[in-house]
């Protein structure tokens, strides 16, 4: 998952612990590369987990990489909605482009008759 797409969900405790569990069958490093460290989870796989003592010690470190990854991944949302914000408000700071526009298409809607039918 990549924290630059902030309409993503949170990361699962659940599914990193079976990502982690992954390494006792030689998947090492899948939990980190789950939590988007990739450079860790790559030496991970090449380095059976860092002889298998990185590996353990993740199990007890696993829930505050979690958090940390969520931690970042909501500071992505809060400043892609502060970007939104921003965004709408510079439009709505000038509405007179937008009521001349309106008028305009009210005066033609105005203007036209009506369709006349014959029976």
């Amino acid at each position: 998952m990549n924290t630059n797409n902030p309409d993503q969900k949170l990361y699962n405790m659940n599914v990193a612990h079976i990502l982690w569990l992954l390494g006792f069958v030689g998947l090492f490093g899948l939990h980190r590369l789950y939590l988007n460290q990739i450079g860790s989870g790559t030496l991970y796989f090449c380095t059976f987990g860092l002889c298998f003592v990185g590996q353990v010690m993740d199990l007890f470190t696993l829930k505050f990489m979690v958090e940390e990854a969520n931690a970042k991944l909501n500071k992505a949302r809060e400043i892609n909605n502060k970007q939104k914000a921003e965004n709408t408000t510079k439009q709505i700071d000038n509405p007179q482009p937008i009521m001349e526009e309106l008028e305009m298409k009210l005066q033609n809607h105005n203007s036209e008759e009506p369709p006349s039918y014959q029976v």
